[in-house]
């Protein structure tokens, strides 16, 4: 069992599950946009990633080939059973044996190639149509779902749990101007979290830059507040929040504290802090991902002029702005309180107390929203602790005042941190 766990974070593997999760969204994408043979190439590489990925996990190493034979499935049969996978089992092999040529047991019988029928001079484009794109899809889903629940409960067994904390960088290069503001979180830094989270047995705080975040790390913590490292490459494409957006996708957890996340971003070269909250990522075509039947799905919006800001646009939740003509400005001093369903998850025992709530997630408009704690503001209940799920991973949001002087407000955060981790596994 060590050897699986010391192997769930070796580069190799891990470059292995992130290629299977990554192909699985692109043949979401390419469903979107009607790219019927572009979904069956993708499931192929979910296919072969997922495969090679458990034999690697198993036994340091994978075969160098694209189709697994019976005897290579038979270390995923046995992996599945090892890890409590078994009722999925007949499913996976049902999924493989449809899809490789060398299992079908009717030597007549053909699989439809990747590159068309050569034979008959049928180009990908008839070959396929959009039913057979949509149980591609739903294949490559059930695989990559598969090999995210178990890479997730590994992470979770480690003797050593790693939890990530942004340093403020991009990249480890010494030129960078590293981001040092913290709107509305300037009171919890990243001292502050390496040492209470050293405190804890069994986790280990890793300071990494956003180029170092990968799925061998259980969560990654924001103490910038609104603002966040970026190195913008060219004119709206904001590379830093891709690889964030990519690494929650993927299985991970990232949690922001303080404030509307993605508000500002810190540029690492000049060292300006600029407002992001209308800007998003140069698409012709707007793309929204969410959760439907637990199943994530895309969405097309007609323009990325039609978004207000990132966290509306891919994770579907947005927060409760100011209301001055209601005195609603700023931070607001709320009573926080949990219903039954919400101490499934933690049990807070600060219920009851008043803390000061800044940008909040909105329920109202964040349908998909999970409340870890709940407020009354201004006649309205929000959502000071919540998260969403976005794709196989989950964005979690402490819209509070963790301003200097606001001690109870940090130590609360630390406290969600806190049971957020130690009842993570049971929860999900």
């Amino acid at each position: 069992m060590l050897d699986v766990l010391r192997r769930s974070r070796n580069p190799q593997y891990l470059h292995l599950y992130r290629k299977c999760i990554s192909s699985y969204r692109m043949g979401m994408i390419d469903l979107a946009y009607c790219r019927y043979p572009e979904c069956l190439w993708n499931m192929y590489e979910v296919l072969e990633f997922f495969w090679k990925a458990i034999h690697f996990l198993q036994n340091g190493n994978y075969p160098q080939r694209h189709l697994p034979n019976l005897q290579d499935f038979a270390v995923v049969s046995a992996f599945l059973q090892n890890y409590g996978r078994s009722s999925i089992l007949s499913q996976v092999r049902s999924i493989y044996r449809r899809h490789n040529s060398g299992w079908q047991r009717n030597p007549r019988q053909r699989v439809q190639p990747r590159y068309g029928d050569e034979q008959n001079g049928l180009p990908p484009s008839r070959l396929y149509n959009r039913t057979t794109a949509e149980r591609a899809v739903r294949h490559s889903f059930t695989i990559a779902n598969e090999l995210a629940i178990i890479h997730r409960r590994m992470t979770l067994q480690q003797p050593e749990i790693l939890v990530g904390i942004l340093n403020g960088a991009f990249s480890r290069s010494r030129s960078e101007i590293r981001c040092s503001n913290a709107p509305y979180a300037d009171g919890c830094g990243r001292a502050i979290w390496v040492c209470y989270l050293s405190r804890i047995p069994n986790i280990r705080p890793r300071l990494r830059a956003v180029s170092e975040l990968d799925n061998s790390l259980s969560c990654v913590i924001n103490p910038f507040g609104e603002s966040y490292p970026e190195k913008p490459s060219a004119s709206n494409i904001l590379p830093g929040y891709e690889l964030i957006r990519d690494y929650i996708f993927s299985g991970g957890v990232f949690i922001s504290c303080g404030g509307m996340p993605f508000t500002y971003y810190h540029h690492v070269t000049t060292g300006r802090q600029n407002n992001v909250s209308t800007v998003v990522p140069n698409y012709p075509v707007a793309l929204r991902i969410v959760m439907i039947q637990g199943r994530p799905q895309v969405q097309l919006l007609s323009t990325t002029l039609l978004v207000d800001n990132l966290i509306q646009r891919d994770y579907d939740f947005m927060v409760a702005m100011d209301v001055p003509s209601s005195n609603l400005v700023g931070p607001i001093p709320v009573q926080i309180y949990q219903n039954p369903t919400d101490n499934h998850f933690w049990n807070c025992a600060y219920a009851g107390n008043t803390l000061h709530a800044f940008r909040p997630i909105d329920p109202a408009v964040s349908p998909t929203a999970i409340a870890l704690v709940r407020a009354q503001r201004g006649g309205q209940e929000v959502y000071p602790v919540a998260f969403v799920r976005y794709g196989f991973g989950i964005f979690m949001h402490a819209g509070l005042d963790l301003s200097q002087g606001r001690n109870t407000e940090c130590d609360f955060v630390r406290e969600v941190i806190r049971g957020f981790l130690q009842n993570f596994q049971a929860y999900f």
